[in-house]
């Protein structure tokens, strides 16, 4: 049975689908496998498929490349409408085997300069036939933030003379690449490799990426120019898995509150807002935004945020000295003297 669409689905019938589903996928891996012999006979070896949603778009079937242990070449199947990425398959396997070798090159150049610095790359995105988000792990504190960002930068700064820069909109000269820092302790709990997956298999994987981020982390941004990358940071922030994130801005909250009570007592704050960059040269002070409303709104306390309140915090949420207001365009004038 060939299953590629389907809604509403009898739970008597479900059995026979998943069979379907299953089947479907194999059918892809079966293509795939024809089309590797075809075009590069002995060369490839299939290590990996998975369906995509919706089924009717195929599978997702990967390979590894007998001489490089580094690239992973990523194909779309439809055995069903005989179309690989959309297209032929021959012609598409070649343009994937191109960008994942064009990968592998990136992978290896970053891995080395970063090796250099004395950093591990645990995972990356690859795509387009390139890396981007290195993810490693540094110990931060107020005493070395500073300079540990810059030397990460340098490690980037080489990276950025020994492969093309990014592609950038029509117009713009400048790009940015963002390097994932985690603390040390993170790293035991990560998976173990596949042993035939290939390198970027391994740190491109939903399931690596997954528990890098279990903890809060710190991403940075550099900019990438036509020129090169610049070593010096343009911004550090604080990503927080969901509720530890949920937790922190309801602690922001109840304090903005006690603070903008004396001037705006029915004030309504808004879901909007957060970004929580690091402060300056340190790691223990965040900087975000709290959009508020003078009162409520309709049946609903709702508010969009008439007013922008920059706050600075602690990592617990507390208030570090007094928010700095300003009014958002087009907002109504305050009644007197305001915070906003």
């Amino acid at each position: 049975m060939r299953w590629r669409r389907g809604f509403g689905v009898p739970a008597a019938a479900l059995a026979v689908l998943v069979s379907g589903c299953v089947a479907s996928t194999g059918e892809d891996r079966e293509r795939a496998t024809e089309t590797a012999e075809e075009v590069y006979p002995g060369e490839l070896t299939v290590v990996g498929a998975r369906s995509l949603f919706p089924a009717f778009e195929g599978s997702e079937v990967t390979f590894a490349v007998r001489d490089d242990p580094d690239a992973a070449v990523v194909l779309r199947v439809d055995a069903e409408g005989d179309r690989c990425d959309g297209g032929a398959c021959g012609p598409a396997l070649r343009a994937a085997r191109e960008r994942a070798e064009a990968s592998a090159r990136a992978w290896r150049a970053l891995e080395r300069e970063f090796s250099h610095c004395g950093h591990e790359v645990l995972g990356v995105k690859a795509s387009g036939g390139t890396v981007t988000e290195p993810w490693i792990a540094a110990r931060l504190d107020d005493g070395n933030v500073a300079a540990v960002l810059r030397r990460i930068g340098g490690c980037l700064e080489a990276y950025g003379r020994a492969v093309p820069p990014p592609r950038t909109a029509p117009g713009t000269s400048a790009g940015a690449v963002v390097v994932h820092v985690v603390d040390p302790s993170v790293v035991d709990g990560l998976p173990e490799p596949a042993a035939e997956a290939p390198t970027l298999v391994d740190r491109t994987s939903t399931e690596r990426h997954a528990a890098l981020a279990r903890r809060a982390y710190r991403a940075v941004l550099y900019r990438w120019t036509r020129e090169g990358i610049e070593p010096q940071p343009m911004s550090a922030r604080l990503v927080m898995p969901f509720e530890e994130k949920q937790a922190f801005e309801e602690e922001v909250h109840a304090n903005v509150r006690a603070w903008l009570r004396p001037y705006r007592p029915h004030a309504v704050l808004s879901a909007y807002g957060g970004i929580w960059k690091l402060a300056e040269g340190r790691v223990d002070r965040l900087e975000g935004v709290v959009k508020y409303c003078d009162e409520p709104r309709g049946e609903r306390p709702a508010c969009v945020g008439d007013h922008t309140l920059h706050v600075t915090v602690d990592r617990a949420g507390r208030l570090v000295g007094d928010p700095v207001g300003t009014r958002a365009p087009g907002a109504p004038a305050d009644p007197g003297q305001s915070p906003g």
